[in-house]
């Protein structure tokens, strides 16, 4: 079985302000406070040379900030094609236009971490992804944004009958979720 260690005053200490996004219309990049991007960045450490998903690019900061491993590859889906410089100043990074849910099953069962972040943040699409990964066998870990983000989000949240961990504090102030598929698991200290 495997297992992802997250340790709280690690993530909070990491230094992203190399990362900063020219498109990201934020100030508050290298915080912790509201934002996920160092709870990304951190988790990237945990893999080596592998590929990375980001579900929803939107300013493609998540992208940048999963990019913090230089030695894993992050693909980016989107809808509308973003292909920002700072996709290209990392390397390591690659934008797709197109539907996540209709990404062939052998490149999402390759990937041991999805960060899903798809507009409009509705429930609707985060159902039809995380059932996607339950039909076909995924055993990895998925962190989602803006849990807390309404009432559909919070239904479809809490309606997952897989574990799952609330990571808001160390994440998101919308709410920050990582679910476990498969035969995977967390201990956060």
């Amino acid at each position: 079985m495997k297992k992802l260690t997250i340790v709280k005053d690690e993530v909070l200490n990491m230094d992203i302000s190399h990362l900063k996004n020219s498109q990201c219309p934020w100030k508050e990049w290298n915080v912790v406070s509201g934002e996920h991007h160092k709870l990304c960045a951190y988790l990237s450490t945990k893999f080596e040379g592998k590929t990375l998903i980001d579900a929803g690019t939107s300013y493609g900061n998540s992208a940048i900030a999963l990019s913090y491993n230089p030695k894993n590859t992050v693909r980016t889906y989107d809808i509308a094609f973003n292909d920002f410089d700072s996709f290209k100043e990392r390397g390591n990074i690659i934008p797709i236009q197109k539907d996540i849910n209709v990404e062939d099953i052998y490149v999402l069962l390759s990937s041991p971490l999805i960060l899903l972040d798809i507009d409009p943040h509705d429930g609707k699409q985060e159902l039809v992804f995380s059932n996607l990964l339950k039909e076909i066998a995924y055993e990895g870990y998925v962190l989602c944004d803006d849990i807390h983000l309404n009432s559909a989000m919070s239904d479809w949240w809490n309606g997952l009958d897989l574990k799952k961990y609330d990571v808001t504090d160390i994440g998101h102030h919308h709410g920050t979720g990582l679910i476990c598929f498969g035969k995977v698991e967390v201990e956060i200290i």
